[in-house]
């Protein structure tokens, strides 16, 4: 096999994981519950590609119950990924040339949030939910490559960020025992600020293919009605 052209999802890897969890009862309506993980990946016999990352990650969620109809839960969650990755700068046959030699070292982090509010108008037969759900993710990429390449450089390009911003109302009616349905409204905002994209064109890095296309940015409304049948 190609040295330069092993794939991640192939090449020999070695990996090291740990994770755990725990759900306390605070007290009769108030629920506790915590997890996290982290993960280290090593490819040892990749010279080029991908070389080493590690992810960690922390998750909380609290449910409280009011009145035995109302539930109200939060949640919130941590996750940290560091990525190192190995190039090589081919133009020619030749190889083996350190000057041609390039890495990357990714950096992302995604914080999300959110809460839920679950409401039996009337136990058995209606009910109301509500929630809301946030998630912000952004990425830095730290580039080493030669000075000897005309339009290289040395130095972390801008970060790219992603935020998504969801929010649901629904509610339920039980028609009979077995049949019920299910009527709700979904609105998402999603910003991206990515710098490949928004006013790059031609990237002033050798080893990135930049382009002119505005990082997306919208809106969406969905309405939607669903059955729900109980054998």
């Amino acid at each position: 096999e190609q040295p330069f052209m092993r794939k991640y999802n192939l090449a020999d890897r070695r990996r090291s994981e740990s994770k755990g969890g725990m759900i306390f009862d605070a007290a009769s309506s108030l629920a506790v519950s915590l997890s996290g993980g982290f993960a280290r990946d090593d490819y040892l016999h990749s010279p080029v590609g991908l070389t080493s990352s590690q992810s960690m990650n922390v998750d909380g969620d609290v449910s409280y119950v009011i009145g035995k109809v109302v539930t109200l839960s939060a949640y919130a969650g941590v996750q940290r990924i560091h990525a190192n990755q190995n190039g090589y700068l081919i133009f020619d046959t030749t190889s083996g040339n350190p000057l041609r030699n390039w890495h990357v070292a990714t950096r992302d982090a995604v914080n999300s949030a959110g809460t839920h509010l679950s409401w039996q108008v009337v136990p058995g037969r209606f009910k109301l939910d509500a929630s809301y759900g946030l998630t912000d993710g952004t990425s830095r990429m730290g580039i080493q490559s030669s000075q000897s390449f005309l339009g290289t450089v040395s130095s972390p390009l801008p970060a790219a960020r992603d935020i998504t911003h969801s929010a649901d109302l629904s509610g339920e009616y039980a028609v009979t025992p077995e049949i019920a349905v299910k009527v709700g409204y979904t609105i998402a905002r999603h910003i991206s600020r990515d710098p490949q994209y928004d006013h790059m064109g031609a990237a002033p890095v050798a080893q990135i293919l930049g382009s002119a296309i505005q990082p997306p940015r919208y809106t969406a409304h969905v309405v939607w009605l669903t059955t729900r049948y109980q054998f």
